[in-house]
């Protein structure tokens, strides 16, 4: 990615610094939007669980459009920042189709005893997995560019995320292989895999908030 910096480092308010060509002030603003975009997405996947299905499974559905719904403000909020890193349209792009994947995944017949259909979601899950991974390559990449001058420790943080995020996305594809061959022990990777998914999860939220916090500080220390 192209380092959109010019030099001049200052480390404490007394030092010079290395001013980012970004603008820190619309960095710190959405990327606190996307923290919460995410954090309702959160909230709309407790009406999606396997429970809720059994129970209401009108709810489930309406939990599942919400959180395409949602999916596809964070994609326009990722098009808004886009003037400041190229890769963050990138994402947005990767992002679109997996949100109609995941709208065509809640209207699918049940599979349970149709092996065709029980296909036919596999290989939607495994796309809609693999456009996801891509988008949060570009975005993951995008938040540690536009950090590398303002907080190199997050910047590096991301870094790291995406690591960690592929490695968890390939186990829960050979999960998902796994639960339509032998179901048993692939539900049980699957479960395995979906707690390593959680924590990343978790992390994902932590950073963003941090990322807007890191932009919001910068930008109120240069306005001093």
């Amino acid at each position: 990615m192209d380092q959109m910096y010019e030099t001049n480092e200052r480390q404490q308010p007394d030092n010079i610094v290395e001013t980012p060509r970004v603008n820190v002030e619309i960095l710190a603003k959405w990327i606190r939007v996307l923290f919460w975009i995410s954090i309702a997405s959160v909230a709309a996947g407790g009406l999606t669980g396997d429970a809720m299905k059994e129970l209401a499974p009108a709810v489930s559905i309406v939990g599942d459009i919400i959180i395409a719904a949602v999916s596809a403000v964070y994609a326009a909020v990722l098009f808004k920042i886009a003037s400041e890193e190229e890769d963050y349209r990138k994402a947005a792009i990767f992002r679109i189709p997996g949100i109609v994947f995941s709208i065509a995944m809640v209207f699918l017949p049940d599979y349970e005893d149709n092996l065709g259909i029980a296909i036919g979601a596999l290989i939607l899950s495994l796309l809609a997995m693999v456009l996801d991974l891509v988008s949060s390559y570009y975005e993951y990449g995008a938040h540690a560019s536009v950090l590398a001058r303002v907080d190199v420790v997050m910047s590096e943080k991301w870094e790291r995320l995406w690591r960690w995020t592929i490695g968890m996305t390939v186990g829960m594809m050979v999960c998902l292989i796994f639960a339509v061959i032998a179901p048993f022990f692939g539900l049980l990777l699957l479960l395995a895999a979906s707690v390593g998914m959680l924590v990343i999860g978790i992390m994902r939220l932590v950073y963003l908030f941090q990322t807007g916090t890191a932009f919001r500080n910068y930008s109120n220390y240069m306005n001093q």
